[in-house]
């Protein structure tokens, strides 16, 4: 049942990122888009709904159970993307077209250059997670989460589990996505887990 509940919480993260995304895609200005992404982050985090790059950053210490949840929650997650973009394939919505030009340009880059994009996002969703964790009044919360996404989308960084979408919106189903998608997480990963070990280095120092 425990796991079962972690791809259902997963698959309502999917299904707001993707939304989040769809608006990321209409929006008329890259800060504006950035802005009503980050509702979706943000109902993630209040609700304990699992997305990948807000549970990654804790896979330390290493725990096989732990590791479940994390496959557990990208299969929920793609489950999620993919419910809104079929949907969205329905319709003639404009996003689509954007979809594919935004793909078409994240494939252009180096795959190094994906990577560390991937753990800058990384990064970034670790800190907006870990101080939504710390602080106890709502509105900093909300105002922390915002501001975090913000920066990462504005300076252009790769969040995988957001790219699933665009790829599947713009029907990219090609081995040299699956591998920039899997390099993408990696890089999430790197970022986020590398910033929660610096982050404990310095509360040991503390004590």
């Amino acid at each position: 049942m425990q796991h079962r509940n972690v791809i259902v919480k997963g698959i309502f993260a999917g299904i707001l990122i993707g939304l989040a995304g769809m608006i990321y895609l209409s929006a008329p200005a890259k800060i504006i888009g950035a802005i009503f992404f980050s509702f979706a982050i943000i109902v993630i985090l209040f609700q304990g709904l699992y997305l990948f790059t807000s549970k990654v950053g804790y896979v330390l210490p290493f725990s096989k159970d732990y590791m479940k949840v994390i496959f557990k929650t990208i299969l929920g997650n793609i489950v999620g993307l993919a419910i809104v973009a079929g949907l969205i394939h329905l319709t003639f919505h404009a996003a689509i077209q954007n979809a594919k030009a935004l793909v078409e340009a994240k494939l252009s880059y180096p795959w190094y250059a994906s990577l560390s994009l991937s753990i800058l996002c990384g990064a970034v969703m670790y800190i907006i997670c870990d101080l939504f964790h710390d602080f106890k009044t709502d509105f900093v919360k909300v105002v922390v989460c915002m501001f975090g996404i913000v920066i990462f989308l504005m300076s252009g960084f790769e969040h995988s589990i957001a790219n699933i979408f665009y790829f599947f919106l713009a029907k990219s189903f090609t081995l040299k996505t699956l591998l920039y998608l899997i390099i993408m997480m990696i890089g999430n990963g790197i970022g986020a887990v590398g910033l929660n070990y610096l982050n404990q280095v310095i509360k040991k120092g503390k004590e």
